[in-house]
């Protein structure tokens, strides 16, 4: 009876997915010089509302800012990671691209 219930409501409502949430991380670039500020945002699936951001820089540093700046203090690779939690209690663990952090020109 279930399976039937939930082809009935995707027969009224054809823009309802189920399953998990699409989100993403956006630098400002892949690249950066120590110390210059990258911003950091993230995109998801239209429609919901997050509650809490939870990021991690990938060098053990945090912030719970929607789009927080980071200045990298060392040189190094460094992969950001961000947690979004959103008010239907569903969540995004996002993965970001690797941030290269190269010395000053």
């Amino acid at each position: 009876m279930v399976k039937k219930n939930y082809i009935f409501l995707f027969l009224l409502f054809p823009f309802l997915k189920l399953g998990a949430q699409t989100c993403t991380i956006v630098t400002s670039s892949n690249v950066v010089c120590i110390n210059n500020a990258l911003n950091f945002s993230a995109t998801y699936t239209a429609g919901l509302t997050p509650s809490t951001y939870a990021w991690n820089f990938g060098n053990g540093v945090t912030n719970t800012q929607t789009n927080p700046t980071y200045n990298y203090p060392i040189i190094g690779t460094f992969t950001p990671t961000l947690t979004i939690v959103f008010t239907n209690n569903s969540q995004c663990i996002i993965t970001g691209n690797p941030i290269q952090v190269v010395a000053l020109p």
